[in-house]
């Protein structure tokens, strides 16, 4: 929180020392901008559960919390839809460096755009959720855990276009052992939809399941990893496959980043965090 927001919202009458204290944490992690987001926060605050606190009769309060489920819900809803749209990413890019499919590998790009205009509203969507509620507990570690994994999400939509970007440099496939890049693509595929899914359904040890996953996909990218150093070793088109290890390198990550969903969800419903 910047001290010129910090100084706006201490001159709120009903906003105490309290208050800042909770929010200042959550709001740092915010990307906020200068002006008119820094109005629009001051504007929720003024309208919100903070700024009236104590002052509510207990009709309003009910109604309020009834609103307040009714925005997790949508909340869940924006996740799941980008997570879905970062599932296409990857088949995607998949698709495209299977089949030569240039035009796969273009749509990859154009599609990030979208996983981004994602990221941006949930983002909204979890501050206005911040502020018009105060949500303390649970509640307040499911909305910071949101924010954190749609990073992670965003990471894994730039990676699949990182792959889509390789396919249209690289010539046709020599290396014979892509079914292994298909199933840790595929692997990859069900942890992003399992850890999404953990979230949703607060459910921990599916979150804990995808977590211990991570060690699968480790090994089959080590396994794919030696493959092409022997291959390097042995032929003259060094510079081909080391794009093909970046291909897997990158596919390797998105499981890294599907591990950190796991993570915050786990976050989300213990307090806990993994290291």
């Amino acid at each position: 929180m910047s001290r010129a927001l910090f100084v706006r919202l201490r001159s709120l009458s009903s906003f105490s020392k309290k208050n800042s204290r909770e929010f200042s944490g959550v709001l740092g992690a915010l990307p906020l901008g200068e002006g008119v987001a820094e109005n629009a926060v001051v504007e929720l605050v003024e309208t919100s559960a903070v700024g009236a606190r104590g002052r509510l009769p207990p009709s309003w309060r009910k109604n309020m919390r009834e609103k307040y489920e009714e925005e997790l819900k949508k909340l869940n809803i924006s996740i799941i839809n980008m997570g879905k749209m970062i599932e296409i990413a990857i088949e995607s890019s998949m698709l495209a460096l299977m089949g030569r499919d240039i035009q796969a590998a273009e749509q990859v790009a154009h599609n990030d755009e979208t996983i981004n205009d994602m990221e941006r509203d949930i983002e909204a969507q979890c501050l206005k959720l911040l502020l018009q509620q105060q949500p303390m507990a649970t509640d307040l570690r499911l909305i910071t855990a949101a924010l954190k994994m749609i990073t992670d999400m965003e990471r894994i939509g730039d990676h699949a276009v990182d792959v889509a970007d390789l396919v249209l440099n690289v010539p046709d496939c020599k290396y014979g052992k892509m079914s292994e890049i298909v199933e840790l693509s595929s692997e990859i595929i069900r942890m992003l939809h399992d850890a999404v899914q953990s979230y949703i359904e607060k459910d921990y040890n599916m979150a804990k399941n995808v977590i211990a996953h991570d060690d699968v996909i480790d090994g089959l990218y080590h396994t794919i990893k030696a493959d092409l150093v022997q291959k390097i070793r042995e032929t003259n088109e060094g510079e081909t496959i080391l794009d093909y290890l970046l291909i897997a390198k990158y596919i390797e990550r998105i499981g890294d980043h599907a591990t950190n969903i796991a993570e915050w969800v786990i976050f989300a419903l213990t307090g806990e965090r993994l290291s």
